[in-house]
């Protein structure tokens, strides 16, 4: 040992560490070596090895399965249908006081307007269920939401295609939703098959 003063400083770098009660990390070796190196005066033997030890220890690797852009498409597509029921409801009060509902047309358009709102509750569940699949890492949830996807995507095509009037409106507010949930059902079918062909992890 070396006394500089009233500061004690050991000789090899063995020294050094059993002089030490600070816990070394391994982002902190190439420091700690020239420091070291530099008290010690000389090089320091197997200290590559040493490292090697240190930091090759084998750590648990835990695989992600959740996916950013079916919960960003999930975000957006919430606050989309929002939009997408109120525009439809406006515009359906529009149709009653513009355009002709004569007999059975008038029960046709209190149908309409509950299809309306039965899509709004059934992307609701969709997304629902798509968003806590994807952040717990489950398969079911996502599809489970699949299939919740099928009767959003006839509603889509109905209102673009089926009911009594379709305006321009119709067609575009209908076909950016089947955009959404056409990839979002792609994306999910993918996760899910992914998360199902994983290997299962101990004691999870």
């Amino acid at each position: 040992m070396v006394r500089s003063g009233t500061t004690v400083m050991p000789r090899s770098a063995h020294e050094w560490f059993a002089a030490s009660d600070t816990v070394v990390e391994c982002g902190d070796v190439v420091s700690l070596q020239l420091a070291v190196a530099g008290r010690s005066g000389g090089a320091l033997p197997g200290w590559r090895q040493q490292r090697r030890q240190h930091c090759g220890r084998p750590t648990n690797m835990v695989a992600t399965f959740s996916n950013l852009p079916l919960q960003v498409l999930v975000y957006f597509n919430g606050w989309y249908d929002v939009v997408y029921v109120a525009i439809m409801l406006v515009l359906y009060i529009w149709k009653a006081s513009a355009l002709p509902y004569p007999g059975e047309l008038g029960g046709m358009l209190a149908l309409e307007i509950c299809l309306v709102l039965l899509l709004g509750v059934l992307e609701y569940c969709r997304l629902f269920l798509a968003s806590r699949g994807n952040k717990t890492e489950r398969p079911t949830p996502l599809l489970f939401s699949c299939v919740v996807a099928l009767p959003c995507v006839y509603l889509f095509f109905y209102f673009i295609f089926q009911q009594i009037y379709v305006t321009r409106l119709d067609l575009i507010l209908g076909l950016i939703g089947i955009v959404f949930l056409g990839l979002e059902l792609i994306i999910g079918l993918l996760v899910a098959w992914t998360m199902l062909r994983a290997p299962q992890q101990p004691g999870g």
